[in-house]
């Protein structure tokens, strides 16, 4: 597969884009792609004269994702209001499975909210197509619970089950704006393709502040932190693009017996606090910290400004971490940390440090 790029559809697109979602939705038997809707809805999704129409309306844009020139995926946008609505979002079948949709949905936000201006994004699904569901939870879509029956009417299929129901979903723009994908990426993490480069910045951040245990968790307030390693599937080693608010801590003050650690900043002036005392650290300064022979350390900021740090670290099976300053001891069992008080009594098994 070639890289797909992504343009505004024209009129002359209208037959093109009406074939193509059509394929995508209510395929012929034996030519479906991982998903349609051709088993609940009979009839074509949509008409060559009703993509014109849409084509004609000020606040409606259809992107297409062109491949060699082909015609390969397209969506639909609709400013209404400060909000977004998002559809006909189609792949062709042979396409499908390959990251496309994803990387045109992305492309799709971040038009909406940078062109539309928009601070939210709705889309419409079947109930029944649990696949969609998910597909679309798993891109931080929730579901409203504002379901209406399907729209026998529109001119856009008649269903075959009678209580066929439709769901409103909503998503809010990111701040920052999510990351491009619309390079095309040879590589998988899951069900999505690794890009070949991201701005570091424009990471989603970790939904979770932290895994320690209450009450710990809580003192993590005012830390954002950006997995820039998960992004492309790094499995050795971890890499974490942090910043701290005024005011917040890096972490627990905390050493590890068997992971080495490193800590460049990048932004603001942080404190390292360290078993040998404090030290001001600035811009372009590094530390690290190497597995059982370093001193307890976190990072302090204390300034009136945001500091970022980047953050390395590997991933030693049979790890362990010690808090001076707290009731709290961790071991890296099978890829988790297990988390206890001094004592031996355990806080709980947690996914990630």
């Amino acid at each position: 597969m070639g890289p797909v790029n992504f343009v505004a559809a024209t009129p002359s697109d209208a037959e093109a884009i009406a074939q193509l979602v059509n394929a995508a939705y209510r395929p012929e038997a034996g030519a479906a792609g991982w998903t349609h809707e051709a088993e609940f809805v009979a009839g074509s999704r949509i008409s060559a004269s009703q993509v014109a129409a849409i084509l004609t309306r000020p606040d409606a844009v259809i992107l297409l994702g062109l491949e060699d020139q082909e015609i390969v995926a397209c969506v639909l946008i609709e400013r209404r209001g400060s909000a977004s609505s998002i559809g006909l979002l189609a792949v062709t079948p042979r396409h499908q499975g390959k990251g496309i949709g994803t990387r045109l949905l992305d492309h799709a936000e971040r038009y909406a909210r940078t062109t539309l201006g928009s601070e939210q994004f709705t889309i419409c699904v079947l109930t029944a197509r649990t696949e969609l569901m998910d597909f679309y939870g798993r891109r931080g879509y929730q579901r409203t619970g504002i379901v209406a029956d399907y729209p026998r009417l529109a001119g856009v299929g008649m269903p075959i089950s009678p209580d066929l129901k439709t769901e409103a979903l909503t998503k809010l723009a990111g701040h920052p704006a999510e990351p491009d994908r619309s390079q095309d990426a040879g590589e998988w993490v899951g069900d999505r393709p690794v890009p070949a480069a991201v701005v570091a910045a424009e990471v989603a951040p970790r939904t979770k502040p932290s895994s320690y245990p209450e009450p710990f968790v809580s003192r993590m307030a005012g830390r954002t932190k950006r997995t820039l390693g998960e992004v492309f599937g790094l499995a050795n080693f971890g890499v974490n693009l942090t910043t701290l608010e005024p005011g917040s801590i890096s972490s627990l003050r905390h050493a590890h017996s068997k992971q080495d650690e490193f800590i460049y900043i990048l932004a603001g002036h942080p404190v390292l606090v360290t078993d040998q005392g404090e030290a001001q650290l600035s811009p372009g300064m590094c530390a690290g910290f190497k597995a059982g022979a370093s001193s307890a350390h976190h990072l302090i900021n204390r300034s009136e400004e945001d500091v970022v740090v980047l953050e390395v670290g590997d991933r030693s099976p049979g790890d362990s971490a010690v808090y001076p300053d707290d009731d709290l001891q961790a071991l890296f069992v099978n890829g988790q940390w297990e988390f206890t008080h001094k004592g031996g009594s355990a806080y709980g098994m947690i996914s990630s440090p």
